[in-house]
């Protein structure tokens, strides 16, 4: 049996899907809506949304969303340069 490597197709589809699961997890659950600028005190703790900036979305964001896209990028990257190479040494 061959050695599956991290470069093989089905390694990079799933990376690529936990990524995608990521992005949705982050952009729906992790953020939740803003208060309007009208809502008491009293409003906002039953309403269950924040005011001011997000923070925690961006330090997630910055550190773990960023990442994650350039190593998928590098990896199907690299994986349809191999594609395109061994294609060339069959046709030779």
């Amino acid at each position: 049996m061959a050695k599956k490597s991290l470069m093989s197709r089905n390694n990079i589809l799933m990376l690529t899907s936990v990524w995608l699961a990521l992005t949705v997890f982050t952009f729906t659950i992790m953020n939740p809506p803003q208060c309007p600028d009208s809502y008491t005190q009293a409003q906002i703790d039953s309403a269950n949304c924040i005011v001011g900036a997000n923070i925690g979305l961006g330090i997630f964001i910055m550190f773990i969303f960023v990442p994650l896209s350039v190593i998928l990028i590098g990896l199907w990257s690299i994986y349809i340069l191999r594609l395109k190479q061994n294609k060339q040494t069959d046709k030779k």
